[in-house]
């Protein structure tokens, strides 16, 4: 029976590993397939910072930058922090503006996005690599998965799918959710 039971736990161990390595690996590999996609498809620009946006002390820059074609745009940063170091009005930066849409750039030089993303990669892979080395994959392994699989699936019809509420019957006794105003108390 002890054998069952630290089996069990040692697949549950398992499972939640692998769950946080995918959930690591998706979000890592999200943040750096931005960074990738603006670093490959972004037009290249010189713009001046115009000002800055504060949006609950968030705060935005917005650029002013010409494009080889001579066409001379704004754009709102679509990166914001709680600093405003850098972004002192009148001060020129290398710009990444998206080209779909010339209101929205990013500066060419900041990596921090990138290195956030590096690391939440990273860390998905060693959470993916602990996973298999320091548990054996046993039939435990499996019937824990399959019976998480079930609990998540359950729980998921029960907060995404809302239960139908029955409106009162026309001679005033409630139903589920519903009460009387005769009944109520004050």
């Amino acid at each position: 029976m002890f054998h069952l039971i630290a089996d069990g736990i040692q697949a549950y161990n398992q499972i939640g590993l692998f769950l946080g390595a995918l959930i690591c690996l998706g979000i890592g590999g999200l943040i750096l397939g931005n960074a990738a996609y603006w670093r490959m498809h972004a037009l290249r620009a010189s713009g001046t910072v115009i000002g800055v946006l504060d949006k609950s002390g968030s705060y935005t820059a917005v650029y002013r930058y010409t494009l080889p074609d001579g066409q001379s745009h704004e754009a709102k940063s679509d990166t914001s922090s709680s600093a405003v170091a850098g972004r002192e009005t009148g001060r020129i930066v290398p710009l990444m503006v998206s080209a779909h849409d010339p209101s929205s750039a990013r500066e060419a030089n900041r990596y921090l996005l990138d290195i956030v993303g590096v690391v939440v990669l990273l860390l998905g892979i060693l959470l993916g690599y602990i996973a298999v080395t320091s548990y054996p994959l046993t039939p435990m392994t499996w019937i824990t998965a399959a019976g998480m699989l079930v609990y998540l699936a359950e729980r998921g019809r029960r907060v995404f799918i809302p239960k139908a509420r029955v409106p009162p019957s026309r001679n005033g006794e409630g139903s589920a959710g519903w009460a009387p105003r005769s009944t109520l108390r004050r």
